[in-house]
């Protein structure tokens, strides 16, 4: 408060948790040996005494408050669980648990015994700030939702708010798994929890404002305007915040359906010419993959970035599968000298490219049926990396990830005619 202060007076700090259910102050891809909280601190406080300089006082600021009831199921323990809960517990007689099955088995019990949990939602305004209480700990997917959807300028959230009803991670991470899907009070509600809360809270936000909800925000830069300029068939711009499918900005209705283990919303290639001065976003694959159907494509362009070294598997992975068995995929430690190179496959034919593909770096293709024959072209390269004489396939199917997914990021995938 006191390096906030202006002149003598020191303003009311509040500090809440807001949508830290699944962060850390550490980046763990970066330095990790660095993880002191007073840096931490003392980086909040300087992007605090920023903004105190641009605070605008407002002296009667429309107010309103809205509360909503929301009862939700638990995932209950089927008979074999219980069993093996209640064998561990009678060997406990009665005493506390000392390790992490005992926690577990007590927990089973008690959410066999309180199948349903009773949440009190609230959403309060404040001029044109909107605020969020939820009495859950909460994934920062769900802070960006509420954020990007709320029909105030400007939205934040508090949660363990009015109650403690355990992690609520979106439907997509209880796939991937991880403590905060393990089954017990502090993580044992329904699948759909999280997308129940944020409608409810949304819902709540529209009678406040007196307005709808914001729609999904969709790049407008010069990438876009020009993948736009061709017509294309399908456009996913990967923006998406869940809810498993990706959304055409073509127009075409061409929804792409997420089928296995994916993650939204992660950071994509750094590029004005997509986002503009906006973050970019992507979408993660985490071994699924998204199907679509797509007449008459001879054309597909689209960015990726390789997460998984290619030592690891005899393929890394597959970047696109065309029909039933044309492949774009990622060479592995099967593949000899076109390990971590772009090979193009259909059936029992193989064509390899020679550049090594950098690892978690963006990469752009562009996959062309060009008459008799396929060329692959890789970052803006004019001379092609793959050239395969191939008659085109008429199949209408494709797949982001084949058979083998790899595990990585794409962006920006469009498919046209030519």
């Amino acid at each position: 408060a006191k390096q906030l202060a202006v002149g003598e007076r020191e303003p009311v700090c509040a500090m809440t948790q807001g949508t830290s259910g699944d962060l850390h102050l550490r980046d763990y891809e970066g330095d990790r040996t660095n993880s002191d909280i007073s840096i931490y601190t003392d980086g909040l406080v300087e992007i605090a005494k920023g903004a105190v300089g641009k605070v605008r006082y407002d002296r009667s600021p429309l107010l309103g408050m809205d509360q909503k009831e929301l009862t939700l199921s638990r995932r209950l323990p089927d008979a074999k669980r219980l069993a093996w809960a209640d064998k561990m517990l009678s060997e406990m007689k009665g005493k506390r648990p000392k390790n992490r099955p005992e926690v577990y088995a007590e927990q089973a019990r008690y959410i066999h015994k309180n199948p349903t949990e009773n949440l009190v939602l609230q959403t309060l305004r404040i001029g044109s700030l909107g605020i969020t209480t939820i009495p859950n700990e909460v994934y920062a997917i769900t802070g960006l939702k509420l954020k990007a959807w709320s029909p105030f300028p400007s939205t934040f959230n508090i949660e363990l708010a009015n109650g403690a009803a355990g992690y609520i991670p979106p439907p997509e991470q209880h796939a991937l798994g991880g403590y905060t899907t393990w089954p017990a009070r502090t993580a044992g509600l329904e699948v759909e929890a999280e997308p129940k809360i944020v409608e409810t809270l949304l819902s709540s936000f529209e009678s406040l404002a007196g307005k709808p909800r914001r729609p999904s925000l969709r790049h407008q830069g010069d990438y876009v305007k020009w993948i736009m300029a061709q017509k294309p068939l399908a456009y996913f711009q990967c923006e998406d915040l869940g809810g498993g499918t990706l959304d055409d900005a073509s127009g075409q209705g061409r929804s792409g359906h997420v089928e296995g283990m994916v993650a939204y919303h992660l950071p994509g290639p750094e590029c004005q010419a997509i986002s503009e001065q906006n973050p970019n976003n992507a979408l993660q694959l985490a071994g699924g993959r998204i199907s679509v159907m797509v007449p008459k494509a001879r054309t597909l362009s689209f960015w990726f970035w390789n997460g998984m070294s290619n030592t690891v598997r005899d393929h890394t992975g597959d970047l696109v599968q065309h029909g039933v068995s044309r492949f774009l995929r990622i060479g592995g430690k099967a593949d000899g000298e076109s390990s971590g190179s772009l090979i193009l496959q259909d059936g029992e034919k193989r064509f390899f490219g020679k550049t090594k593909l950098a690892l978690k770096e963006w990469h752009h293709v562009v996959m062309s049926q060009e008459e008799e024959e396929v060329k692959i072209y890789l970052d803006g390269h004019i001379i092609p990396e793959v050239s395969a004489p191939l008659t085109p396939s008429e199949s209408e199917q494709w797949h982001l990830g084949g058979e083998l997914p790899v595990e990585g990021r794409l962006d920006e995938v469009a498919w046209s005619k030519g």
